[in-house]
């Protein structure tokens, strides 16, 4: 009796070794071929890179004022922009009704120089065949003073996308810092990196902000960056 209680004491043990090892992982339903969301969470509840994004709005809204142009959507313009704010949305795309300039964000002076006072550039240069040359025309249509809140993914998904160039390309803090220098130079350009392992994981895996603890998000992790942002400031007039 007590050898088999010996036993099996000893079973326990092992078993509870190899929950806790780094070596032997309890993956439980995460080990899996499709995501818990394919469309990255939004059946759940919050996609987790959105709640990097807006706080980086948030965390801009005194810059969000005047005549601010915003890609396919004025959403976020209006959203975290001044209650005055002029929005004029930017889409090539002519079955967009809202769209208010029709314009190829890549073709060489597509948009209106020295128009804009602010540009919201979320989630796009990923779709673009040639995002320097994007990020230049972004430049020359800003007014002196001018500012540019440009976010990229540093990890997601492919995007089923109907773009005709698809989904492109990721970028790092420092890869987003040296595009935008390269491509608007003489203005001020300022990077950060937002996101942690867990949310990085989470995101891949279709889940939500909304299934994730508090501090799962944050304070971010230079290691982990699930998005980029860049701040881009022009030069103000003599």
């Amino acid at each position: 009796m007590r050898r088999a209680a010996g036993g099996a004491l000893r079973r326990l043990a092992g078993a509870a070794r190899r929950r806790v090892s780094p070596r032997h992982p309890h993956w439980g339903n995460l080990r899996r071929r499709d995501p818990f969301c394919a469309h990255w969470g939004y059946t759940r509840g919050t996609p987790v890179d959105r709640v990097y994004i807006e706080s980086f709005l948030e965390l801009h809204r005194s810059d969000i004022r005047g005549d601010v142009a915003e890609m396919m959507s004025g959403d976020y313009s209006r959203r975290f922009g001044a209650p005055d704010v002029r929005v004029h949305v930017v889409d090539v795309d002519p079955r967009n009704a809202a769209a208010t300039v029709r314009a190829d964000l890549c073709a060489r002076d597509a948009l209106p120089p020295g128009s804009f006072d602010a540009w919201v550039l979320t989630q796009t240069l990923q779709f673009v065949p040639d995002p320097e040359a994007a990020l230049a025309n972004v430049r020359r249509s800003l007014r002196p003073g001018g500012v540019a809140l440009i976010t990229v993914p540093c990890a997601s998904p492919l995007a089923a996308t109907g773009a005709p160039s698809g989904d492109l390309w990721r970028l790092t803090p420092a890869g987003l810092g040296a595009l935008c220098r390269r491509a608007m130079p003489g203005a001020r350009v300022d990077v950060r990196g937002w996101g942690t392992l867990t949310a990085m994981t989470a995101f891949l895996l279709g889940l939500a902000a909304e299934d994730l603890r508090p501090g799962d998000l944050g304070p971010s992790d230079p290691r982990y960056p699930l998005i980029a942002s860049a701040v881009v400031r022009t030069p103000p007039a003599d």
